[in-house]
């Protein structure tokens, strides 16, 4: 009896099947939003990744490291851009790259930790393709755009995959 081993596409395709959404947990009660929570995120997609044997490699490198005086006496304001480099390997051994962006600011110097914590949330809310059904954003900012018909997943990926340029330092 063989067992099929499934290229890294294949499993991707079935872990995002599996995971399906990751509900807003949190609310930002400053700039009065909902979000997800890093916990939950990776709490809901651990599994899913786990079952189709999918690694998830990270990589951060620092775009920019700022502060600034917020005046009267008050602590400085710290901001924090990282360049986050993820590598996908599937159970089959092959894999892909791909990157997104992570940002913070925070006033207590925990800027780093908070960026690579929203760079890889990011990372596996687009990888998994994890949303709520609607997304007012990206409606307001692109109400033209719609998806494509067609087309293979591991052509979608691979083709994202290979517009992801790899920074100095980094291999992929």
């Amino acid at each position: 009896m063989s067992e099929t081993t499934f290229s890294v596409y294949e499993a991707l395709r079935a872990a995002i099947t599996d995971v399906g959404g990751v509900d807003k947990d949190g609310f930002n009660k400053h700039q009065s939003f909902a979000f997800r929570s890093i916990e939950s995120t990776t709490a809901t997609t651990r599994v899913a990744l786990l079952e189709h044997q999918i690694s998830l490699i990270p990589s951060f490198t620092l775009l920019s490291s700022t502060d600034w005086d917020r005046g009267e006496g008050k602590a400085p304001m710290h901001r924090t851009e990282l360049s986050c480099l993820f590598k996908v390997i599937g159970p089959a051994g092959d894999s892909f790259a791909f990157s997104t962006v992570g940002e913070a600011v925070d006033y207590e110097g925990r800027t780093a930790n908070k960026a690579m914590s929203a760079g890889t949330k990011n990372a596996l809310l687009r990888l998994l393709q994890i949303g709520s059904g609607e997304d007012g954003d990206a409606q307001a900012q692109h109400p033209a755009s719609t998806p494509q018909a067609g087309g293979s997943l591991a052509a979608t990926v691979a083709g994202v995959a290979s517009t992801v340029g790899t920074g100095a330092g980094n291999s992929g």
